[in-house]
């Protein structure tokens, strides 16, 4: 019995290093299947590296391959522990420029805001406030608001100095800047304007909830002004300030895209490439396929072969299920990319699943943070695939064709009675597409259209704004006659 369980325990052992090995491999392939095209080609420059039976293959491989053997010829890298590189280098930089060293310009860095404030603190503040101003910057939000109160940064004996710096810091380059909220920095910019005593800062002072939610009627008898004299100080004093004063430091580096899928219509049909960018191109060294009779050295190259061939595997499962993917969209979204729809039709992840016989976790790993070049141009390859889907009579229809249709109504809406979000919403579902106000509201947002109150609003503005230019044009006519 005890011999039995013996020779059962080392079976056991390597089918759990088999699962092991089996479930590295797995991860490492859905990995690469996940990647974009350019986290892939970083990836992959990588794994090469640490491949050592893995070479490069160029376009001009021979004379690469001549030029290599020359080069190991001439230097000993052993004897020089690459110190020769470094010798290399110099010698080059000397003959081009003497003992000069040179530096190349670099790309101008723009200032943070904490920089950019602490810059105009040192001018005006002594070095004990220094201190206070540093604490208080450093804990802006990014849209340049004190959210955190004083007493948490501060013990009670130092709150009046802290609150004596804080009042510089609103005098500071951008307006507004270390406001409570919003109302607090929008009343800070119109102060430092000199306009404190001004109609706009009674509206915002005052009147902000009704200002933020166009109310015009509710504020024009609350503060007993022309309409004239409302609109003049909404559009003209509140809407020139800055509703986040911070927002011009919040920059970010500009993220390129490239696409992983291409489809572009030609006269013989549609074209379906598999973009591969600048991939490495790559192959398993003819010299480590015959490995020497040495057992560890065999299992070395053995184990580093099996990985090349792996990673070989892999990259091409990614190529042909991207190119399936594509042959999908071109069978599926003709009309939209053809330019005859406006709007993808209704596809879900689980519909693309069935059709390459794929689980859907596969799936959405292969349409994660990938980008399509197609007629309308670069889109997110997720795009494609509808969030939502309504039904329209006995036809099903996306999110996306929801908004165009949405957009289409209020196009061809009476200006003078613009329709409200309930109202779209029963126009809409008359028309047999079942969409809530809540819907309506946030696909309206998501097309940027105003909500009803603000069009009819504008289109108010907008008459009184010609009836003004036609009374002045017909004056200057008058007097012209006159």
């Amino acid at each position: 019995m005890n011999n039995l369980l013996l020779k059962q325990m080392p079976d056991l052992n390597i089918r759990q290093n088999q699962q092991l090995l089996l479930s590295v491999a797995m991860q490492q392939a859905f990995r690469v299947l996940q990647m974009p095209i350019l986290e892939l080609e970083e990836w992959l420059k990588n794994e090469i590296e640490q491949n050592p039976v893995i070479e490069y293959v160029e376009e001009a491989e021979a004379e690469g391959s001549r030029s290599r053997h020359e080069e190991e010829r001439e230097i000993d890298f052993e004897k020089s522990r690459f110190e020769v590189l470094g010798s290399l280098d110099e010698g080059f930089e000397t003959s081009l420029f003497g003992d000069e060293k040179t530096e190349e310009p670099g790309i101008p860095q723009e200032h943070s805001l904490f920089e950019h404030l602490m810059l105009q603190a040192k001018l005006v503040l002594t070095n004990e406030e220094l201190s206070i101003a540093e604490q208080l910057i450093g804990n802006l939000d990014e849209r340049g608001f004190l959210r955190t109160p004083l007493s948490s940064l501060f013990d009670a004996g130092n709150l009046e100095r802290a609150q004596a710096v804080l009042e510089k810091i609103h005098g500071l380059d951008p307006p507004g800047i270390g406001a409570v909220n919003l109302q607090h920095s929008l009343l800070l910019q119109l102060h430092l304007k000199g306009k404190g005593d001004s109609l706009a800062f009674r509206i915002i002072l005052d009147h902000f909830e009704d200002l933020i939610h166009s109310r015009m009627t509710s504020l024009q008898k609350n503060l007993h002004c022309s309409r004239e004299e409302l609109e003049s100080a909404v559009y003209q004093e509140i809407g020139n300030l800055d509703l986040y004063p911070a927002s011009r430091f919040n920059f970010e580096p500009t993220q390129s895209i490239q696409p992983d899928l291409i489809l572009e219509k030609e006269e013989t049909g549609w074209r379906i490439e598999v973009s591969e960018g600048a991939l490495p191109h790559f192959r398993i060294g003819p010299i480590f396929l015959s490995t020497g009779d040495n057992p560890q050295e065999q299992s070395f190259f053995r184990r580093h072969i099996a990985a090349a061939k792996w990673l070989e595997r892999i990259l091409e499962r990614r190529r042909k299920m991207l190119q399936e993917i594509g042959k999908f969209l071109v069978k599926k979204q003709e009309p939209f990319l053809s330019g005859s729809a406006k709007a993808p039709s209704p596809l879900t992840m689980q519909e693309l699943a069935e059709t390459l016989y794929l689980h859907p976790s596969t799936v959405v790993r292969a349409v994660a943070h990938k980008y399509v070049f197609c007629p309308h141009g670069v889109l997110p390859l997720r795009s494609f695939f509808s969030h939502a889907s309504f039904t329209s009579g006995e036809t099903e229809i996306s999110a996306g064709q929801a908004k165009e249709l949405l957009r289409d109504l209020i196009t061809k809406e009476d200006k003078k009675k613009p329709l409200s979000d309930n109202a779209l919403s029963r126009k809409m579902q008359r028309m047999g597409v079942a969409v809530a106000r809540r819907t309506v509201a946030k696909y309206r947002r998501a097309l940027k259209i105003a909500p009803a109150s603000s069009r009819r609003h504008r289109l108010e503005k907008e008459i009184h704004h010609r009836e003004h230019r036609d009374c002045t044009e017909v004056g200057e006519r008058n007097s012209f006659f006159a």
